[in-house]
């Protein structure tokens, strides 16, 4: 593409901006990973131990079945709900800090329940 006559050089510039697009789009990958890993990380250090430590605190298994059910139905709904908030013009890294946060001080106060 040596001769950049009127419609090629539209085709090359849209070239060019790919390669720069390409390289921010690897570090938004990247950080998508890491974001992934350390949320299924997470749930996956938690979720199997969470009926045991609930039927420590006192719960019954009808009432450990609720409390499951209640976040099978967080992880169905919530990504509608990020979804929405995320239209609605809020910053990305804004919006997955502050849900991240909200997960963390509840996770956190799980550990005063004893009973249901």
């Amino acid at each position: 593409m040596s001769r950049r006559a009127g419609g090629d050089s539209a085709i090359v510039a849209a070239f060019d901006i790919g390669r720069t697009v390409s390289a921010d789009y690897r570090s938004a990958v990247r950080g998508m990973r890491a974001q992934y890993f350390l949320s299924f990380g997470v749930i996956g250090a938690v979720l199997p131990f969470l009926s045991v430590f609930l039927h420590d605190r006192g719960l019954t298994r009808t009432q450990i079945g609720y409390v499951t059910a209640a976040a099978s139905f967080g992880v169905v709904l919530t990504p509608v709900l990020i979804t929405l908030l995320a239209d609605a013009a809020m910053a990305g890294r804004v919006l997955m800090a502050g849900v991240f946060a909200a997960s963390g001080v509840l996770l956190a106060a799980v550990l005063g329940v004893h009973g249901f």
